[in-house]
């Protein structure tokens, strides 16, 4: 199981965040800031690389983003 470690800007704005937790999970994620600018570090997609990489990989595949 991978563990997501929140940024400190993340805990800064949400101090009830953990420092580590098993990730990735959907209850993890902050709905209402899908599709913003909001990225704390994440990496962001375009919708359509997002639905091809679902269509092409299972579930749980590791990516690599160079």
């Amino acid at each position: 199981m991978a563990i997501w470690t929140p940024t400190a800007n993340m805990r800064k704005r949400d101090a009830k965040l953990p420092i580590r937790m098993a990730g990735p999970h959907p209850r993890h994620e902050r709905p209402s800031s899908i599709g913003k600018s909001a990225s704390s570090g994440c990496i962001r997609m375009f919708n359509e690389h997002i639905f091809e990489l679902f269509a092409e990989v299972p579930v749980g595949t590791r990516v690599v983003v160079r």
